[in-house]
């Protein structure tokens, strides 16, 4: 674990340049409040997708 945290680390604007979305799982936030944010952040990019493939 502590190396993948190193590789992480150092590679982590590219990551994060590269990503749709971010979540911030250092802190102590219960995984079910995570994984409703992560569903959140899904359930309105479809939507979105919806919109603009309906043009």
């Amino acid at each position: 674990m502590q190396r993948w945290s190193e590789i992480f680390e150092h590679r982590r604007e590219r990551y994060e340049s590269l990503a749709t979305y971010t979540l911030d799982a250092r802190g102590a936030r219960p995984i079910g409040v995570m994984a409703a944010e992560i569903q959140s952040f899904v359930l309105a990019s479809r939507k979105e997708n919806l919109k603009h493939d309906r043009g």
